[in-house]
């Protein structure tokens, strides 16, 4: 090739690389777009996993705590029937110690009548 004919080569590639040069700047902020949307995405899982891992955690949480009020509600109820059958155990103590009381005074009237009529 002669230097006219390089010198003309030189001139189409410098209109061609004119043309591409917009076009590779284009190119390269659609990169860098696609990048930051790309590094979005994996900030939005990562957020959505953790949500996921918190969210499981408060279920396991809950489930424990409903299992332990469970737990004390039957505990409770426990107690209130133990508390229920003493005291119907206290009144049966008590009706024994008032009919044995009474079968007392009727014998000691009985003894101080017979005292009185001895006199």
């Amino acid at each position: 090739m002669t230097k006219a004919e390089l010198e003309l080569r030189v001139v189409e590639l410098e209109k061609e690389l004119e043309e591409v040069a917009p076009k590779l700047k284009e190119l390269q902020i659609i990169k860098e777009q696609q990048k930051k949307w790309t590094q979005e995405v994996y900030d939005k899982t990562q957020e959505g996993n953790r949500t996921k891992e918190e969210l499981k955690f408060t279920k396991e949480q809950l489930a424990g705590l409903s299992s332990q009020f469970n737990g004390l509600a039957s505990l409770f109820d426990e107690y209130m029937l133990a508390t229920g059958d003493m005291i119907q155990t206290n009144k049966l103590f008590l009706r024994a110690s008032e009919r044995a009381k009474e079968l007392l005074e009727i014998k000691i009237k009985a003894f101080n009548g017979r005292e009185e009529s001895k006199k």
